[in-house]
């Protein structure tokens, strides 16, 4: 039976596409944008690119104050894209949506004794109050956040950092950062699984 389980937050725990859709229909509506579609398939290729840029190493802040005057420019609209992105980070934070029974599986997991981490990309504020704000943070023994360690995953150079934070983590008694976008019915498995 494994002892621990460090999770990804994003798309498998917290549903966080559904509080990106919501944020960004916003803000493209307060912009005049007729074609919302256009603009979310657009802003997801944008974000796309620059989470691959911070997953190898380039400086996240710039990055996100550039992309929503990289999505607007699509519209031929000039924008104040540090205002949006900051206007978009609130809404983030306050994006408490979870995925379909995690309360359930979390706890199914802290019942038998397993301990729970978080491992995720991201900033650690915004993690942190999705978390608290969720009702989830309790679960966890502790919260690794790429912005905290200095480095992305997948860089192994982020789960070397966590090792060396717990070094009761081994390979042998620990599921490793479970990907994102995880149906319900692999979570309930993943549960049953470390659950012995």
């Amino acid at each position: 039976m494994y002892q621990n389980v460090l999770f990804d937050l994003d798309d498998t725990l917290l549903d966080f596409q559904a509080g990106q859709q919501a944020g960004i229909t916003k803000i493209l509506q307060s912009q005049g944008v007729q074609d919302i579609e256009r603009g979310l398939a657009a802003f997801k290729q944008i974000n796309q690119h620059v989470w691959q840029q911070i997953e190898q190493g380039a400086d996240r802040q710039p990055l996100f104050d550039q992309r929503f005057n990289d999505l607007f420019a699509q519209f031929d609209k000039q924008v104040d894209g540090l205002a949006l992105q900051q206007w978009y980070a609130k809404m983030e934070a306050a994006n408490y949506h979870t995925m379909p029974d995690v309360h359930a599986i979390l706890q199914q997991l802290s019942n038998n004794s397993v301990h729970i981490y978080a491992a995720s990309n991201g900033e650690t504020g915004m993690q942190q109050q999705r978390l608290s704000g969720a009702g989830l943070l309790n679960y966890f023994d502790a919260v690794f956040i790429s912005e905290e360690l200095g480095v992305a995953k997948p860089d192994p150079r982020f789960f070397e950092q966590i090792m060396a934070t717990c070094p009761a983590l081994t390979c042998k008694n620990t599921v490793m950062a479970i990907a994102g976008n995880l149906t319900l019915e692999e979570r309930k498995m993943l549960a049953w699984i470390v659950s012995g």
